[in-house]
């Protein structure tokens, strides 16, 4: 990722992946890999390890195991995940001392893509779902505090040649960020659908008033078509040509999840947000990462957005 002064000129280049041993994290390795494939990019694991934390406790200590255990007991695991990934190609590995999401989110500065593996589309309720809320988990930790683009990828999931990329635009300079870095990082191949989302309070109004709503929709359309000029014209004539644009009049967390066509991969971006309210009041990205049966990838707002 090479920054030059207020831009940002972004390239995929390099990959880091998350991998604890599951399924799930060597599905999202290979998903890395096919997406390295298609864009040139290089891709790595990485993976963690602490001691317990009773190994705090001097009275303990002789029980426990060695941190060169730990440690050698990690990168047996990411060698049966890269193995499960059935990759033809060998993968650079790394093992680090600390909490997986910390590591990760700090690895965000370095890499232009941090990918994550999560378990199906996490419709949760009851104790599970209270449990994300206040706890947290890898992928959320990451995305809240990452610097770069995160991915998070459903196990079983595969890169395709040509895939369909839904883009949630709000009008916010995170969204103008996430579409740019679509049409910057993605491969050529790939069609781009940027899509705008009327509140859906407004829905009602379509009885009452027609020419009301067609109003409020030709002035989405053209706010829209002023989000995508804005956010892409640094990137010259004809950058625009691979966006399509789409106006739907729905709650923007579902229109995203379900646009009404096949998706392979959505991208949003991600305002800031800290502190618990960012953990139990959610957002739209939040909500689209744990609904989404397909990739994610969140980008970050530039630095004092909200």
């Amino acid at each position: 990722m090479v920054r030059t002064g207020h831009s940002v000129a972004m390239t995929i280049r390099d990959i880091a992946v998350g991998l604890d041993g599951s399924d799930v994290s060597a599905d999202a390795l290979r998903w890395a890999a096919e997406l390295a494939e298609a864009t040139s990019a290089r891709v790595r694991a990485l993976s963690t390890w602490q001691m317990p934390l009773v190994a705090s406790l001097p009275s303990v200590v002789g029980g426990l195991p060695s941190q060169a255990f730990m440690a050698n007991q990690c990168a047996e695991r990411m060698a049966d995940a890269l193995e499960a990934a059935g990759l033809d190609h060998e993968i650079p590995s790394d093992v680090r001392e600390g909490r997986s999401g910390e590591v990760l989110a700090a690895e965000s500065a370095v890499a232009d893509l941090v990918v994550v593996g999560r378990t199906g589309i996490g419709r949760r309720s009851g104790i599970s779902r209270a449990a994300e809320v206040l706890l947290g988990s890898t992928a959320r930790y990451v995305i809240n505090n990452a610097d770069g683009p995160v991915a998070t990828v459903p196990g079983g999931d595969h890169w395709v040649d040509a895939p369909s990329v839904v883009v949630g635009i709000d009008g916010s300079p995170a969204s103008l960020a996430a579409l740019s870095w679509a049409v910057e990082n993605l491969p050529p191949s790939s069609t781009i659908h940027a899509l705008r989302a009327i509140p859906s309070y407004l829905e009602g109004m379509l009885a009452l008033d027609r020419s009301f709503m067609d109003r409020v929709e030709e002035a989405t359309r053209n706010e829209l078509d002023e989000n995508v000029d804005a956010a892409l014209a640094h990137l010259g004539a004809g950058a625009t040509d691979r966006v399509r644009k789409w106006v739907v009049v729905e709650n923007a967390r579902d229109a995203l999840i379900e646009p009404g066509f096949d998706v392979d991969l959505i991208v949003v971006g991600e305002r800031g947000r800290s502190g618990i309210a960012a953990r139990l009041i959610g957002s739209v990205s939040d909500h689209v990462v744990r609904h989404a049966a397909c990739p994610v990838i969140v980008v970050p707002g530039p630095k004092g957005t909200t």
